[in-house]
C-alpha cells in the first residue's frame, strides 16, 4: 500500500477556544479562505486548518485581526469540521476527511474518551463549520444524514465565537500524501445506511457533464466521447440531477463506470469492489487525488488519454481548463474490446480546435486584465490623497443602505 497511513487520526480538544469564520483571501491562497480555531491564548490551532501537500494548495488556514469585545460566548461543546464549499469534489476530499468521527465502529465516542449525550441518549453536540455564506444543504446534507448527523446539529459560524470546548477531528485524508482506514469507513457507513429500495441498477454507466453548463464551457469535444460510450450500452447519468441515494446506488451497483478525471471520478469512493472504473484523462496535469482513491477502494481502473494540448500553459489548472478533448484516442480501447467506435470527422475536430483556441484567448485576456487590475489597485491604495476620498464615499454609501 503506497498511500495508506497506518496511524489513525485523533481528536484534538481545545478548551475555551475561538472559532474564526471564513474570510476570503485576497490572493486566492488559501483556496477557500482564512480562518479556523484559536486556543484560549489566541494561538492558531494548526489541526483546524485544511491543508494539502505536493502540488495541492492549502484550502483553509490562518488567523486575522478581530474585535475581541464582540466575540460571541457559548457554553457548548462542539465538533469542528472546518470550511465547507458547495463543490462535490472538494466536499469528498476536504470535508469528509474529518467526518470519520461519526463513522467509526465506536462512532458514539470521540478519541478523547469524553462524550456529551442529549436527553434522548443520542449525540446532541453541534457540528460547526465555516463557509463563504453557503449552508450545508441538498446532497451535502443527505451525506450528513447518512452518517447519523441530523440537520439541527449543523451550525455555520458567521461571527468569532468562543466555545467551552471544541473537538477537532484530524484530517483522515491528506491531498498528495495519504489516506487512512478511518477515511474509508466514512463512505462505507454512508453506503450501508442509505435505503435503495425501488431502484434498478445499470450495468454500465457514463457520468455525463453534458447538462452541467460550466463543464460544457471548458470541456470542448466531449460530446462525441459520450456518444461512443452510449452506443456501446453505457447509460448516461447526470449526477447533479439525481438524488444522493440514487447517485450512490448507481455508482455502487454498476460493473463499469466511465468518467472524465476530476470530480466525477472522485465518486469512485462509492463504487463496489468489483467495479471497473474507466478514467478519461482530459489533461496531462497530474491528479494524485485519483491515485489515492483508486488504491483505497481497490477498484480496477483503466486510464485513457483523450486530450490534446497544443498551447503552452493551457489548461491553466484542473479547475479552470479549458480542455481540448478528442474522441479519436478512444478508438484502440473500444476496438480491442470488440466494441463499436465512431471517429470524429476532420471538420468536427477542426471546429473543436477553433472553439478551444477562442476559449484560450478569452481566458488569457481575462487573466491578464485581472492581474493588471490587482497590480494597479495595490499601487493606488498606497496614495493616500486618492484612496482617502474613495473610502469616505464608500462609507457614506454603506451608511445609507
Amino acid at each position: 500500500m503506497k498511500y495508506l497511513r497506518r496511524e489513525q487520526p485523533k481528536t484534538v480538544s481545545v478548551s475555551g477556544g475561538v472559532v474564526l469564520p471564513l474570510v476570503p483571501s485576497e490572493s486566492g491562497v488559501p483556496l477557500f479562505g482564512i480562518g479556523g480555531v484559536l486556543d484560549r491564548d489566541g494561538n492558531y490551532v494548526p489541526e483546524s486548518a485544511q491543508t494539502g501537500k505536493g502540488d495541492t494548495a492549502d484550502r483553509f488556514s490562518g488567523s486575522y485581526p478581530f474585535d475581541g469585545s464582540k466575540v460571541i460566548e457559548s457554553d457548548e461543546e462542539v465538533i469542528y469540521i472546518g470550511a465547507f464549499v458547495e463543490h462535490w469534489g472538494h466536499f469528498l476530499l476536504d470535508v469528509a476527511n474529518r467526518l470519520w468521527i461519526f463513522a467509526g465502529e465506536d462512532a458514539d465516542k470521540d478519541k478523547t474518551g469524553e462524550h456529551d449525550l442529549g436527553a434522548s441518549g443520542r449525540d446532541a453536540r453541534k457540528v460547526i463549520y465555516c463557509s463563504n455564506g453557503e449552508k450545508i444543504d441538498g446532497v451535502f446534507l443527505d451525506f450528513f444524514k447518512a452518517l447519523g448527523v441530523s440537520p439541527d446539529r449543523l451550525l455555520r459560524i458567521s461571527e468569532p465565537t468562543r466555545f467551552r470546548k471544541i473537538l477537532i477531528p484530524e484530517q483522515s485524508y491528506m491531498a498528495c500524501d495519504y489516506y487512512t482506514e478511518a477515511y474509508r469507513r466514512v463512505f462505507e457507513k454512508v453506503k450501508k445506511n442509505l435505503d435503495f429500495d425501488g431502484l434498478i441498477p445499470y450495468e454500465k454507466i457514463y457520468l455525463s457533464r453534458a447538462h452541467f453548463k460550466r463543464a460544457k464551457e471548458k470541456e470542448i469535444g466531449g460530446d462525441l466521447i459520450e456518444e461512443n460510450f452510449r452506443a456501446n450500452g453505457f447509460q448516461s447519468l447526470y449526477m447533479e440531477e439525481l438524488s444522493f441515494r440514487e447517485q450512490v446506488f448507481y455508482l455502487n451497483r454498476a460493473k463499469q463506470i466511465a468518467a472524465f478525471n476530476g470530480t466525477p471520478c472522485h465518486n469512485i469512493v462509492f463504487a463496489g469492489p468489483e467495479t471497473e472504473f474507466i478514467v478519461l484523462d482530459k489533461t496531462s496535469l497530474p491528479n494524485t487525488h485519483q491515485k489515492i482513491l483508486e488504491e483505497m477502494t481497490g477498484c480496477r481502473v483503466s486510464y485513457i488519454n483523450v486530450y490534446r494540448e497544443p498551447f503552452r500553459h493551457f489548461p491553466m489548472s484542473y479547475g479552470e481548463g479549458p480542455f481540448f478533448l478528442d474522441a479519436v484516442f478512444l478508438g484502440p480501447w473500444f476496438r480491442n474490446r470488440g466494441m463499436r467506435f465512431r471517429a470524429p470527422s476532420k471538420g468536427r475536430r477542426f471546429r473543436d480546435f477553433l472553439k478551444y483556441t477562442s476559449r484560450c484567448i478569452t481566458m488569457k485576456g481575462r487573466k491578464s486584465a485581472s492581474a493588471f487590475y490587482a497590480k494597479t489597485y495595490r499601487r493606488i491604495s498606497r496614495i493616500e490623497w486618492i484612496i482617502k476620498p474613495l473610502r469616505a464615499i464608500r462609507e457614506r454609501i454603506a451608511g445609507k443602505s
